[in-house]
């Protein structure tokens, strides 16, 4: 995997959660590395102004938020959501939403519940959007 090349979401998520579960991670924390990825390398394509969409990428992901219970189907519902929504405008990236996905990251990895952490999430999206507010049907 370390010699293979590319910009794909997906593909920094399945590097970094084989990595994980080979070092012994825990399931819970092989996906929230791998959904930290997923979350920069959007970012990462953003900002050098290439695409955010995949479309292999998101049909993948959407399979996998599916069938997923780690951390919860309600954050796994969520996921789905975000990715239906970044297909309808043609945007995967939004910058409110990557910081309070960070925010969730690194309350959970620090060892909250995640009911907080989701609060803490919740907290930085609604700050974030009170801050520089974007119309809904752009994000």
């Amino acid at each position: 995997m370390q010699t293979y090349v590319s910009d794909s979401p997906c593909f920094f998520a399945a590097r970094d959660y084989v990595e994980a579960t080979v070092a012994g991670s825990s399931q819970s924390e092989a996906n929230i590395k791998a959904a930290r990825s997923f979350a920069k390398q959007l970012r990462s394509l953003a900002d050098q102004g290439k695409p955010t969409i995949d479309e292999a990428c998101a049909a993948s992901a959407q399979a996998f938020a599916a069938s997923s219970e780690t951390p919860s189907s309600p954050n796994a519902a969520a996921m789905q959501a975000f990715i239906s929504k970044a297909l309808e405008t043609g945007s995967g990236f939004d910058p409110v939403c990557y910081r309070s996905a960070e925010r969730f990251f690194e309350s959970f990895e620090a060892g909250k519940p995640e009911l907080e952490s989701t609060f803490a999430a919740a907290r930085e999206f609604l700050e974030g959007y009170r801050s520089t507010p974007n119309p809904a049907s752009q994000s």
